[in-house]
């Protein structure tokens, strides 16, 4: 993999989760959630574990 491409892609990745974060904050500040909150929480956490994902794969074909 090119160097340039992976520090791209990890800075981007980076944001992603700064964002995840920010709404997954937000959605903690609730005690009730509606079934559209609910849904698109656990999308956030799909997400967050395809980040973990490719950072794992990148780090098989970097090591």
């Amino acid at each position: 993999m090119d160097l340039n491409y992976i520090s791209e892609r990890v800075s981007n990745m980076r944001l992603e989760i700064s964002e995840l974060r920010n709404l997954n904050a937000k959605y903690w500040a609730h005690n009730e959630h509606a079934p559209v909150e609910k849904s698109a929480y656990q999308n956030r956490k799909l997400r967050l574990s395809q980040i973990k994902q490719e950072l794992e794969l990148m780090l098989k074909h970097c090591g």
